[in-house]
């Protein structure tokens, strides 16, 4: 029967490469939509690496300063540097901002101060806010130039990342008052009262807290994708059914059963889905790096899509399989199917 399925693909070939390449599509756009899921937690886990720092001691409580506002005072640097196994102590302050770019433009960034050193009325700036090194950028007023461009800093699914000399981003933030954000911190000090030291991966988890709505969004899309791709296979294969009646018909008179008439639809249905993967990943590579948001597609991914394909594929001829069931031999002689 497997010979016959891959006979009637091959005559009906037009048929078969419109649902080859629409599922195509909606696949590959779901698992465009599957790398932003993974790059919202990629892009944070990115950026805290490039801070560097083993503890980062935050308000106990709170989450960390990429999940909510904290406020540390900055007598606590000292208070941490002084305590034994304290190595690279330094003062830490984020928040969010709006950036002016040359011609009017204007982005909202994540600003840092204190990660790395910064010459006076410079900063440092992730690729996506779209400037080239020496170019002037307004913050709260006053103008820094393009000390240097970076990649893989962005935060909240692409929000560039800009580090300014702390005490800028200092009182940016805090004003007159003698605050931080966070205190980081290698090695395992003791921590002053009232403060408590979260591991990178801690920071990690309460960043992504802020973007739970956006990541549930994204999935559920991706769920509705895999429903429209099953449904444009099983638009395909049903019509496919209804114009070989008579075929099925034919093959029931000389012996065929209706199990081996229902695999031969399943078949199809499988093949397409599986050759609507490769476009899929086609689709995907080629827009990953040039979609508004971080997507990071895992080799995972790429992986499971054959499964979920093979899935797909029999989901999407259940409708076809009953219509085959129903099918009466009599109609390869002229009678009602």
């Amino acid at each position: 029967m497997w010979r016959v399925t891959i006979r009637d693909i091959v005559f009906r070939r037009r048929q078969f490469l419109i649902a080859v390449l629409g599922a195509g599509v909606v696949f590959g756009l779901a698992l465009l939509l599957s790398g932003v899921s993974q790059g919202f937690r990629t892009e944070v886990r990115d950026t805290i690496a490039a801070v560097g720092a083993e503890r980062w001691i935050v308000p106990e409580g709170t989450p960390g300063p990429l999940g909510a506002e904290t406020v540390v005072p900055e007598a606590a640097v000292a208070a941490v540097a002084a305590q034994p196994g304290a190595r690279d102590v330094r003062p830490l302050v984020v928040f969010q901002a709006p950036v002016g770019l040359g011609g009017g433009g204007r982005e909202t960034a994540t600003l840092f101060g204190g990660t790395e050193p910064v010459p006076p009325g410079r900063a440092v700036v992730d690729e996506r806010l779209g400037v080239a090194r020496g170019a002037p950028i307004e913050i709260g007023g006053r103008r820094f130039t393009v000390e240097r461009v970076v990649s893989g800093r962005t935060i909240f699914g692409g929000q560039p990342v800009i580090v300014l000399p702390f005490r800028d981003a200092q009182r940016f933030r805090f004003g007159r008052a003698r605050s931080v954000s966070a205190v980081l911190a290698d090695g395992s000090p003791r921590v002053p009262a009232g403060l408590v030291a979260r591991s990178p991966a801690q920071v990690a988890d309460g960043a992504a807290v802020t973007m739970e709505g956006a990541t549930r969004t994204v999935d559920l899309f991706r769920i509705f994708m895999w429903l429209v791709a099953a449904i444009i296979v099983a638009a395909i294969t049903y019509l496919t059914v209804q114009e070989r009646l008579r075929d099925f018909a034919v093959l029931k008179a000389v012996g065929a059963t209706s199990r081996a008439l229902a695999w031969g639809v399943v078949l199809g249905a499988v093949l397409a889905s599986l050759l609507a993967t490769l476009v899929a990943a086609a689709i995907a590579t080629l827009l990953a790096p040039v979609f508004p948001m971080p997507a990071d597609i895992r080799p995972g991914a790429y992986l499971a899509m054959p499964v979920i394909a093979v899935v797909v594929g029999v989901l999407a001829s259940l409708a076809a399989l009953r219509r085959v069931q129903r099918i009466d031999p009599a109609l390869a002689f002229g009678g009602a199917g």
